[in-house]
């Protein structure tokens, strides 16, 4: 008897990006793959944009390998990128304090050295 996970089931994935020129365009892909199994269609092309410009920032400003963590739960996605750089990540408010509020990024930092962007 086949093992059937119902639609909208808890879930997580953790997708690890190379650096690389097609990094980002595997991400997607792999991204679309996910959701799509999970039965989560609507939440494709959002995901695929925040994780776009996630891992951009990752790729280009740590200039290593990344990881791609979602955790499906409660409905709600949650996107987790982690890159390979020691160095702790600068808020873009701190490089632009005159700017006002414009969306949802959060930044931290693991006691590993890894830093991590929602």
């Amino acid at each position: 008897m086949p093992l059937v996970t119902p639609p909208f089931a808890p879930f997580e994935h953790c997708l690890h990006i190379p650096h690389g020129p097609r990094a980002v365009g595997v991400a997607r892909a792999s991204l679309h793959t996910a959701l799509t199994a999970h039965e989560l269609p609507d939440l494709v092309e959002r995901a695929e944009l925040l994780a776009s410009e996630m891992l951009t920032n990752a790729i280009v400003h740590a200039g290593g390998e990344a990881d791609l963590r979602l955790k499906w739960s409660a409905e709600t996605l949650r996107m987790t990128v982690w890159d390979s750089s020691a160095a702790r990540p600068v808020s873009a408010r701190s490089r632009r304090a005159a700017r006002a509020d414009e969306g949802c990024t959060c930044c931290g930092c693991s006691p590993t050295g890894g830093a991590t962007t929602h």
